[in-house]
């Protein structure tokens, strides 16, 4: 991996947009920061079919579509 990639992995977005998956990530951690509930990850997986095809296998600088989550 690049040193780009390094730079922006892990870092904070604000849904929608892209995110670059850091060392250690899992989808659930990824959710729990940017939607504050661990258990929509489910939202991440099914707006990035082509990328994840086992959620237990996300890799550092894989680049992950988050989707908006409405408010309830």
């Amino acid at each position: 991996p690049n040193a780009r990639c390094w730079r922006k992995a892990g870092r904070r977005i604000r849904p929608p947009g892209s995110y670059t998956v850091a060392s250690g990530d899992t989808l659930w951690r990824i959710s729990a920061r940017h939607y504050r509930l661990g258990y929509l990850y489910p939202i991440i997986r099914r707006a990035n079919p082509e990328q994840i095809s086992d959620p237990d296998r996300i890799y550092p600088c894989q680049r992950l579509f988050l989707p908006r989550v409405g408010r309830r």
